[in-house]
């Protein structure tokens, strides 16, 4: 490895014996701090934080020792007082192997996972505080729950694995092209795709479920609807029924949300702006004499570039804001049912990356034809449901590209 660039080396394929220390969150912060830049434990202490020094000191050592790190410098002098100051830097890359993977007990891949979870969610803490987040108007970020056969649900693990392997190319490209790395963007980029939990399916839900179709394009959003669909419930209102019918009635016993009368309304809002369609009215029952209006998603919502990039900053924040509490309820939903790490081959990785422009540009477009990939599985799934019985898998998948702080490297 180059000092303060590429790691040439192979990622590491973990064994059990490995991966148990590395479920701590600490360790894992230190290998993505040190992928950045070299740093020593002080250092890493008084800049992110710890445990405290000697207990970080300790964990470098022992990253060391496993061989994610190697001793990049040794200083002396100073205000040491004789005691000398070891820089470090990384050498591997994290990676599981699908083989080591499976043979790890079911309570190490979770513990591995949520400290995988913590880092991500540390790093996009900071960019939305530093306001990096919406800094660069083609940030992506994309998420929704889907329902794909076991035959789909591998396909698109592949495909994610050739995104992450194209990202190691892009990073290289970008170094050649810009030695210095004074041009470059510090990009945190983050692919997920997990088992959610199994939802209540009602036999009249089964006989009409929400089929992604073709002829079916893409909602644009309007600069005025967009800051009404920064409201968090509306965006999970339509986040829910992309995967099965409701009425408001239904949301607010399975999922919650301020109070019935608030929740019809943003139903009525969403299905005026063109997002929902209403395929059933229940009458009957309990209802007495009321008309209980069952409701489906018929687009996704999808902003143009050109209307991105005219909304103001504060609007863009909003939106992002809201997409991510509605991808962080998700995932605590699958902790919470443990369901996040069911599949062996799910798929969980983030990295922080130096990529100049062209790069940058590069891997949004590869994010774009990902969404699309994910889009075209979903209906082929969708058509081997209707022919005959096939293992369901509910799932949601997630991408995120995002500027970093320029405070995270030197």
């Amino acid at each position: 490895m180059e000092r303060g660039g590429k790691i040439d080396a192979p990622p590491l394929d973990l064994s059990s014996r490995v991966a148990k220390p590395l479920a701590n969150p600490w360790r894992n912060r230190i290998l993505a701090e040190l992928l950045l830049r070299p740093m020593s434990p002080k250092e890493f202490t008084r800049e992110i934080g710890g445990p405290g020094l000697p207990t970080v000191a300790r964990y470098f050592r022992e990253l060391k020792r496993w061989g994610f790190l190697e001793v990049a410098e040794e200083r002396r002098g100073g205000n040491r007082r004789g005691a000398v100051e070891k820089v470090y830097r990384a050498i591997q890359r994290v990676h599981f192997d699908t083989s080591t993977w499976a043979q790890l007990p079911r309570y190490l891949r979770s513990e591995c996972s949520h400290s995988m979870m913590d880092g991500l969610i540390t790093r996009i803490t900071e960019a939305v505080e530093a306001g990096t987040f919406d800094a660069e108007k083609d940030r992506h970020l994309s998420w929704k729950t889907i329902r794909l056969d076991r035959e789909a649900w591998g396909k698109y693990s592949l495909h994610l694995d050739g995104v992450l392997a194209g990202l190691e190319h892009l990073e290289v490209e970008s170094a050649s092209r810009n030695p210095s790395g004074g041009d470059s963007l510090l990009v945190t980029v983050g692919l997920l795709a997990f088992r959610s939990p199994q939802k209540p399916i009602t036999v009249r839900e089964r006989r009409t479920p929400p089929v992604p179709a073709d002829n079916q394009p893409h909602f644009l959003m309007s600069a005025r609807t967009a800051k009404a669909l920064a409201n968090p419930w509306r965006n999970r209102i339509l986040a829910e029924l992309h995967t099965r019918p409701m009425s408001p009635k239904q949301f607010v016993e399975q999922i919650g949300g301020p109070d019935l009368p608030t929740v019809a309304r943003y139903f009525r809002q969403l299905k005026a702006w063109g997002y929902l369609e209403i395929i059933e009215e229940l009458r009957g029952g309990a209802r007495r004499g009321s008309v209980e209006k069952v409701y489906r998603a018929i687009r996704h919502a999808h902003f143009s570039t050109p209307t991105w990039e005219q909304l103001p900053l504060e609007a863009r924040s909003a939106c992002s804001v809201s997409m991510l509490d509605g991808l962080m309820e998700r995932l605590n939903d699958a902790i919470a049912a443990d369901t996040l790490d069911a599949e062996v081959d799910r798929f969980l990785c983030w990295k922080t990356v130096l990529l100049d422009r062209q790069a940058w540009r590069q891997l949004g477009r590869e994010l774009d034809g990902a969404l699309d990939y994910v889009g075209a599985l979903e209906r082929a799934s969708a058509e081997r449901f209707a022919k005959g019985q096939v293992e369901e898998i509910p799932a949601t998948m997630a991408l995120l590209a995002f500027r970093s702080p320029e405070t995270l490297r030197r």
